[in-house]
């Protein structure tokens, strides 16, 4: 697809086809381009945790009060922000090197014929402290993009609103 093709196209897919798995290539690309997104001073302070086991899923559906999608998804991913790994920079700009990421792995998710979804943790700290100690990380659980085999195909739809932009 051309990246404006895939732009246009990417949605958020809550229902997935149950019993499919994705091969570990292509989980491992999803993640590789992630890592590509921008992040503040290129300092990378994220990790990655891949869960396709369906008991973890269970537990993150159990933490997560939206994770029912997680039933039938062929896989999660947990990206976690490392205030270790980002000095000297300010901790804020963890969540959003983090959402960079979230981003980029929903647009090649998509580019692959997969359906994704993104399903925040970051401020939550509940859903944060489940995640921390399912994954048993010190991380910040910023975001997980759940991956799937699509079950449903939503519309698109156009989201220009030209009273929202100001050319200065």
């Amino acid at each position: 697809m051309e990246f404006s093709e895939v732009v246009k196209a990417r949605r958020s897919i809550r229902r997935y086809q149950e019993g499919r798995t994705i091969p570990k290539e292509d989980l491992t690309k999803i993640v590789e381009y992630g890592m590509l997104a921008p992040n503040a001073a290129a300092r990378r302070p994220w990790e990655f945790f891949v869960i396709e086991d369906r008991e973890k899923l269970e537990r993150v559906v159990m933490a997560h009060p939206n994770g029912s999608l997680l039933k039938k998804c062929s896989a999660l991913i947990v990206v976690c922000g490392r205030k270790d790994w980002n000095q000297p920079m300010p901790e804020p700009f963890i969540p959003l090197d983090c959402a960079a990421a979230i981003t980029t792995m929903l647009l090649t998710a998509c580019d692959m014929g997969y359906g994704a979804s993104w399903l925040g943790a970051y401020p939550d700290e509940g859903k944060m402290a489940d995640l921390q100690e399912m994954l048993g990380t010190e991380g910040i659980p910023v975001g997980t993009v759940v991956l799937g085999y699509a079950a449903e195909a939503p519309d698109i739809r156009g989201r220009w609103e030209p009273e929202k932009v100001h050319f200065l």
